[in-house]
């Protein structure tokens, strides 16, 4: 399976993913320099229970996932997935955490997801801070989406 092959189905998952979940957002990248951190979050029902149990992860109406994976541009135009030191802060009316990412390693391709619950029709403010291995640079950015509780 070619990189190329493993990012387009990424890409195609994070669309399935936003079309799905009537959660729009701004982005679902940021890129500074040679690095891209590609990220969406989504409700748990969307893995299968086991893809779930494979990775430990809790499906409920009230969880919720964070995909992240970052992305190296070379210096002949190509790319290429890079493991990264993956931090992130969640919040929002009621609690704040920092989410545990779990390393996804499928051929070439490295991504992490993280999960966290969610109170319905919340707004959840993102803190991400991502330091490439590769790199001595951290990337730093917020988002915010509002979150709902599956079949709500």
């Amino acid at each position: 399976m070619s990189f190329q092959y493993v990012l387009i189905k990424f890409a195609l998952i994070l669309v399935v993913f936003l079309s799905q979940s009537a959660m729009a957002q701004d982005g679902v990248s940021y890129k500074k320099g040679a690095y891209e951190v590609i990220y969406t979050t989504f409700n748990s029902s969307f893995i299968s229970p086991k893809v779930a149990q494979t990775y430990g992860f809790v499906r409920g109406k009230d969880r919720a996932l964070m995909n992240l994976a970052v992305i190296e541009t070379l210096a002949d135009g190509s790319m290429q997935s890079v493991e990264a030191d993956v931090q992130v802060t969640v919040s929002d009316l009621i609690y704040k955490q920092q989410l545990e990412f779990k390393r996804i390693q499928e051929q070439q391709s490295v991504y992490y997801l993280a999960p966290f619950k969610i109170s319905n029709k919340l707004d959840v403010y993102f803190e991400v801070s991502v330091k490439p291995k590769s790199s001595q640079q951290r990337l730093q950015f917020k988002f915010q989406k509002r979150l709902y509780h599956d079949g709500e």
